[in-house]
């Protein structure tokens, strides 16, 4: 998946897309309960200008989703990338997906065998669903 996005690409583009300033953002993701934002404007400009922040946390991701009506597995891959070096993979069908470390140091024999594994995951769960 070469075309996957780091969050802050994911973010910053998202975000003019629906032409939200950072302020807005925050805006949209407001605690009902506390009435504080679950992320911060200086969060987002720092992630947006790779200035260096904490990985969010998953109530963060969550948040962010809602904010830029992005589906929150798009936003939790872009950020294992970015954070983690985890580069999501799906099997054929997409019915299965995985966080994978070092896809990029793989041969392609390497990534070929754990394509198989995800496809043979995917029809395992397909079976059992039967």
């Amino acid at each position: 998946m070469a075309d996957q996005p780091h969050l802050f690409e994911l973010v910053h583009r998202r975000r003019v897309e629906l032409g939200l300033s950072l302020r807005q953002v925050e805006d949209r993701t407001i605690n009902a309960g506390s009435g504080e934002p679950i992320v911060r404007k200086s969060w987002l400009d720092r992630l947006e200008k790779r200035a260096g922040v904490k990985a969010p946390s998953p109530l963060m991701l969550r948040a962010l989703s809602r904010a830029l009506e992005l589906p929150l597995v798009k936003v939790q891959e872009a950020a294992g990338l970015e954070f983690f070096e985890l580069e999501p993979r799906r099997s054929t069908d997409g019915e299965v997906r995985a966080l994978v470390a070092h896809w990029e140091e793989m041969s392609t024999s390497e990534r070929a065998e754990l394509t198989r594994v995800l496809d043979q995951f995917a029809q395992r769960r397909r079976d059992r669903k039967k």
